[in-house]
This record gives structure tokens, sequence and C-alpha cells, in this order.
């Protein structure tokens, strides 16, 4: 699914929860966000690798293999943000 849909379907449910639980906004959406941009990484539903093969004309494959230390780097952030409030929020 692309992000925007996801973000609309899954906020209004899961933010009463995160609420609940006491988590910020700003941590929250953090959350969201990033996962959001995971997940239009990952195949095999890779928004972001179909969209960029069929600009530049490469085999997804290569794409795909050239984007993992984007990835990982995306997935170290994610674990930062989830673990560590301070991580997210030390601009405001």
């Amino acid at each position: 699914m692309e992000g925007t849909a996801i973000a609309v379907l899954l906020v209004p449910v899961l933010w009463p929860i995160a609420q609940s639980m006491g988590i910020d906004v700003i941590h929250f959406g953090m959350i969201v966000c990033i996962s959001n941009v995971v997940g239009t990484m990952t195949p095999p539903v890779a928004v972001n690798i179909f969209s960029a093969s069929t600009v530049s004309k490469l085999k997804m494959g290569d794409i795909a293999k050239a984007e993992i230390p984007f990835l990982i780097g995306y997935v170290a952030v994610f674990f930062l943000c989830v673990f560590s409030k301070t991580f997210c929020t030390f601009l405001i």
C-alpha cells in the first residue's frame, strides 16, 4: 500500500492505543513515518522499487540490491526511535 493510505487507515486506530500507553504525539508520528518508509522499501510490495524501476528502466532486483545499505540504515534509525524517545524529540 501507499504510505499515505497506510497512515490514513492505521493512525486513527493506533493513536488511541498509543495515547493510553502514554506515548508522545511526536514520538508516535516519527515511528509511523519511519515504519512507512521501511515498508515501502521492502519487497514484495515495494512501492519505491516499482517507481524507481519504471523511471530508470533498471531491473527490480538490481535496485533492491542497491538499496540494502539504505534499508539497514532506516531500520537502525527506526529501532533508535522506538527505544529512545529522546533520540526522536531532541530538537523540540
